[in-house]
């Protein structure tokens, strides 16, 4: 997916979330809804270096 952001343009790709086959069903305000839970977390790691007040960040890869 391509997406832009004050002029700059850069591609996004979201990361694939696999949940777990069972699924509770319960109502909120009335409204049927679904619980499923996420059988291995997304951890997104920090890809860019960036530097505050000359203090660089901590980068892990």
């Amino acid at each position: 997916m391509q997406l832009s952001y004050r002029g700059v343009t850069y591609n996004y790709t979201p990361p694939q979330v696999n949940y777990n086959s069972k699924e509770a069903v319960g109502k909120y305000r009335g409204l049927d809804i679904r619980f499923r839970k996420v059988s291995q977390p997304v951890v997104q790691l920090p890809t860019l270096d960036l530097i505050y007040r000359g203090a660089h960040t901590l980068h892990h890869a």
